[in-house]
């Protein structure tokens, strides 16, 4: 398996996490800071609009995965979603009190 796959995966696992971290901020009293995603919670609810737009991220992903040959092109939404569950955690710590 090349190094472009293993990374894409990692940044469908990342999804994965931001999804699930996600979910406990926001049950937690968190808000979501992503406007976006907030219209599309106001109109589906949060799991289905957590589902069909991670969903939708690991299917261009695997789709587009040819884009991604050259490993560097995935150096920036690793780190901004390493960013994004990294700061989950933190509401969620902060939240626990």
């Amino acid at each position: 398996m090349s190094l472009s796959m293993k990374l894409i995966y990692v940044l469908i696992a990342l999804q994965v996490l931001d999804a699930v971290t996600t979910i406990i901020a926001l049950r937690k009293g968190a808000t979501e800071s992503n406007k976006l995603l907030n219209k599309i919670f106001a109109k589906i609810g949060v799991l289905p609009g957590l589902l069909i737009t991670k969903l939708a991220v690991a299917c261009f992903l695997l789709y587009f995965r040819e884009i991604f040959q050259n490993p560097i092109t995935l150096v920036i939404p690793l780190v901004a979603y390493t960013w994004v569950v990294f700061n989950n955690f933190k509401v969620i710590k902060k939240r626990n009190g």
